[in-house]
């Protein structure tokens, strides 16, 4: 075990440099014995399961992926456009509605699970063409 001195520049106790040091030792033996705070996997990627064209709107089903899942996002791209972040849903949010979309278009959609330790795989792609 590192021992710091008792003393420092002109008698004066490392007071800061122990407590930091007691404090490091504490930390690495709670790791040690397994008391460290887990952080969660990153989540299974999600599956669409079903894009239709629900009359007046757009209609996306997913389902979940594995894991502990803070929210997710949705992404959508028009024709052969670029994908960009359409929607944030909670956690528990398997189905949604876009009605921003206009007849004879293409919509394509995806989704990505997320929590503390990050983003899942992206879902399978999905696309319908729209007033058809």
């Amino acid at each position: 075990m590192l021992r710091l001195p008792k003393t420092g520049v002109r008698g004066r106790p490392f007071a800061a440099a122990r407590r930091l040091h007691g404090w490091l030792a504490a930390w690495l033996q709670d790791r040690r014995r397994g008391r460290g705070t887990a952080v969660p996997a990153v989540p299974g990627a999600p599956q669409i399961v079903l894009v239709n064209d629900a009359g007046a709107v757009v209609q996306v089903d997913w389902l979940l992926g594995t894991g502990t899942v803070t929210g997710q996002r949705l992404y959508r791209k028009v024709d052969g456009g670029a994908f960009a972040l359409w929607q944030t849903v909670a956690a528990n949010v398997t189905t949604i509605q876009d009605p921003a979309v206009s007849s004879g278009h293409v919509y394509t959609y995806y989704v990505v699970a997320y929590n503390a330790a990050g983003d899942s795989a992206p879902s399978n792609q999905s696309n319908v063409l729209f007033g058809s």
